[in-house]
């Protein structure tokens, strides 16, 4: 789905509004919130929103990765939500789940129960997100999962520590068996500098770390600069 890019933040908040609305349907909703530039207007927009408010206390809202920074810090994915969306919406504190803690084991510890306690609440033994948003890197990583990095080949922890080739280096995200055990993902893309890898990505470069998602339901929003690149049939 391509929109102009003035449009962008509205059309990703009404598709989160819509993907939990539907899943609070069956009781209670959950997502996983992506980091970086793109989805802060979104979020800063949600926050703004009060008319037909969401039953916040049901939903329950993680993140797909984190940089190991303070939660005062700018560059805090969470701590970026928290103040743009949940604090203005007076999401419930017990229904956020950060990666923070002391140190990075610690703040995964923290997730990986917060996972359980969801995939207890299903009945599952492994939890199943009903929205997950990740963004797409110029090197074609997603989450916090770098090319080369040994927590792609995670395949029983639901977090992992990265480390990133960009500042800082200490990262925190979720790994492939969560993401690809979600009921739907969409990836987040905008911007003229991501046409080449938004491209490869839609033909299915299989060198493309966001390749591996690879959950029922996986979708791109982007704005046309981005899709700029894409041919279209």
């Amino acid at each position: 789905m391509t929109v102009a890019p003035s449009a962008f933040a509205a059309e990703a908040a009404r598709l989160i509004r819509g993907a939990l609305l539907l899943s609070l349907e069956s009781g209670e909703a959950s997502m996983a919130l992506s980091g970086g530039q793109t989805p802060r207007a979104v979020y800063a927009l949600l926050g703004r929103e009060s008319v037909g408010e969401l039953p916040y206390e049901r939903c329950s809202f993680f993140f797909g990765d984190e940089r190991w920074v303070d939660a005062r810090d700018p560059d805090s994915n969470a701590g970026e939500a928290i103040r743009s969306w949940f604090l203005p919406r007076r999401v419930p504190p017990s229904r956020i789940h950060p990666f923070f803690g002391k140190s990075p084991t610690e703040a995964r510890r923290s997730v990986e129960d917060a996972l359980r306690e969801l995939a207890d609440r299903q009945g599952a033994t492994h939890p199943r997100l009903d929205l997950v948003l990740l963004g797409l890197g110029d090197d074609g990583h997603t989450a916090s999962l770098f090319p080369h990095s040994e927590a792609l080949d995670e395949r029983v922890a639901w977090t992992a520590e990265t480390t990133s080739p960009k500042p800082p280096p200490v990262r925190l995200t979720m790994t492939l068996p969560v993401l690809n055990a979600s009921r739907r993902v969409v990836f987040l893309v905008t911007g003229a500098e991501k046409k080449d890898v938004l491209e490869r990505f839609v033909q299915g470069d299989p060198s493309l770390v966001a390749s591996r998602v690879q959950g029922p339901e996986v979708t791109v929003l982007a704005d046309l600069q981005a899709a700029s690149g894409l041919r279209m049939e």
